[in-house]
């Protein structure tokens, strides 16, 4: 979140039909959109589903960082995916990434 307020930015999520997060991410066992909660913080190893900004689940993934090291990086890989649900050629190829993004 601070990284979205240093840009001036808002999250997709935030407000959105009334959504009370600045993310959706369902953690371990919720199977649903996952609404933040100030009890509860993402850690490493944890299993997170990841949505698109139309709340589709896309995949499985699993965290490499702990809530306090997302919320502090500037760049890197929070998630390492796991398995991938959603039906091939969904979207179409042109939406694709033509080369791997860089490893840090």
């Amino acid at each position: 979140m601070a990284q979205v307020e240093k840009s001036n930015s808002e999250a997709a999520f935030f407000n959105y039909h009334g959504f009370p997060g600045h993310c959706c991410i369902s953690i371990n066992e919720e199977v649903v959109h996952g609404i933040p909660d100030k009890n509860r913080f993402l850690k490493k190893g944890d299993i997170v589903g990841i949505y698109t900004q139309k709340g589709e689940v896309v995949a499985l993934a699993e965290s490499s960082m702990s809530e306090e090291e997302i919320r502090d990086a500037t760049k890197g890989y929070a998630f390492e995916t796991r398995r991938i649900i959603m039906a091939p050629n969904t979207y179409p190829k042109k939406w694709r990434t033509k080369t791997p993004p860089p490893k840090d």
